[in-house]
């Protein structure tokens, strides 16, 4: 909106924290596209056009495809209309502004990699890496716990060095598990029955889509990312293919009872049917395996609630102020209120490196039969399991756990060098 002291519009905060200002003089010609390629590019950008008096139809066209308009009464040419764009970005709260030619020659994709570049570089310096998160990491794991390294971080002439049957073995678990722990299992049998069915619910135009990114990400998840796989790439990733699986299930289902319908010469439409069916058998199911997960996961804070008073019996108070180092982080720290460390499958000597860089003082594992895993790589002699004292668990009675009580599969270690 235009008066005769200037231009006036609302000044109403984005939650967007970037600008692309667009100065613009009888552009009608090009406005249109350069929005769209922007908002294909850019999404999550807000996107302002300074009109610079245009005399065509520069506007109207740019507010029906959506951006937002600052109309100048007059032509302040192109160093005006940015200084009027600036105003506007810093009257709102934008933080950042990025500044694109109305007639095209500026690619809005160089806009991505202007906004990424200082997250690359900032990774780059903190984490040694410009990759964002542990993308490389994954894909270089060979280990489950390798997502919690900490010295012997995954290399790929780590990863080269496990040798042709490895990584191919790598890769057989992977798919297995995608297909079998994640979308039969879980789901089953409308999982089951949604995979049977789905090259002929393939067929169909509109699931095509849905099924081509289903493939893709089943395929990526088991051979580029193998072994984080079984830790719940794929799983956290599935989310649209469960949908998917459904669908083709009822899709099934629906065939399956209209067949059934021509045989006994069914007159009425029975469409409900299968939906119903469905949920008849999947109801139950869901009931057994909600209680299941809830006993499992009573059983774990039921242990971990345990925990501090077993630890203040012993003279080692859990709340220190120290982060504890624990291979159930979040369980810890959810359950006990305190910060905690990931134990990386590493050396005593690696786990005593962790401690010192962070303060820690104890260590909190869960009991296993493996010599070269925590707590059992304690027994192997090297010089830094002398700094691992065993702080002896008690319940309330003062005497040793029992089996099977909370407390019986935790073992508590005191980190003693400094």
């Amino acid at each position: 909106m235009t008066s005769s002291r200037g231009p006036r519009i609302a000044l109403v905060p984005s939650a967007a924290s970037l600008l692309i200002i667009i100065p613009a003089w009888n552009e009608q010609e090009t406005i249109a596209d350069v929005i769209a390629e922007v908002r294909r590019e850019i999404p999550l950008a807000d996107v302002l056009v300074v009109n610079d008096g245009s005399k065509d139809r520069t506007v109207q066209i740019a507010r029906a495809s959506g951006a937002t308009v600052l109309d100048l009464p007059i032509n302040l040419g192109v160093g005006g209309a940015m200084r009027a764009g600036y105003k506007y970005a810093l009257r709102t709260g934008y933080d950042r502004t990025v500044q694109l030619d109305a007639d095209g020659q500026h690619a809005p994709a160089a806009v991505a990699a202007l906004v990424f570049a200082p997250w690359a570089v900032r990774d780059w310096i903190v984490f040694g890496s410009p990759l964002p998160g542990q993308t490389l990491a994954n894909a270089l794991s060979v280990n489950p716990t390798d997502i919690f390294a900490y010295r012997d971080q995954p290399t790929v002439a780590h990863y080269l060095a496990q040798g042709p049957a490895a990584l191919i073995g790598m890769r057989v678990t992977g798919i297995i598990h995608n297909l079998v722990d994640v979308l039969i299992v879980p789901g089953f049998p409308i999982g089951f029955v949604g995979l049977l069915a789905l090259p002929n619910c393939a067929r169909l135009h509109a699931l095509r889509p849905l099924v081509l990114v289903a493939v893709i990400t089943f395929l990526v998840t088991g051979l580029v990312f193998p072994v984080s796989t079984t830790w719940g790439t794929f799983l956290h990733s599935a989310g649209a293919i469960y949908v998917l699986l459904i669908v083709s299930c009822l899709v099934a289902l629906d065939a399956f009872i209209a067949w059934v319908g021509r045989l006994r010469h069914w007159w009425r439409p029975v469409a409900w049917l299968g939906p119903a069916l469905a949920t008849a058998v999947v109801v139950p199911l869901m009931f057994v395996s909600v209680i299941s997960l809830d006993r499992q996961a009573d059983g774990t804070r039921a242990r971990y609630e345990a925990l501090p008073a077993a630890l203040d019996r012993a003279g080692v108070p859990l709340a220190s102020g120290a982060p504890i180092i624990t291979d159930n982080p979040i369980w810890l720290a959810e359950t006990a209120h305190v910060t905690a460390l990931a134990l990386p499958e590493e050396s005593p000597q690696a786990v005593l490196a962790l401690a010192r860089h962070f303060g820690s003082k104890l260590l909190i594992v869960l009991q296993t039969d493996g010599e070269r895993e925590w707590p059992g790589i304690l027994t192997s002699g090297e010089p830094a399991t002398q700094c691992f004292h065993e702080v002896p668990l008690t319940d309330e009675s003062g005497r040793p756990p029992a089996a099977g009580s909370p407390l019986s599969q935790i073992r508590a270690f005191q980190i003693v060098c400094s």
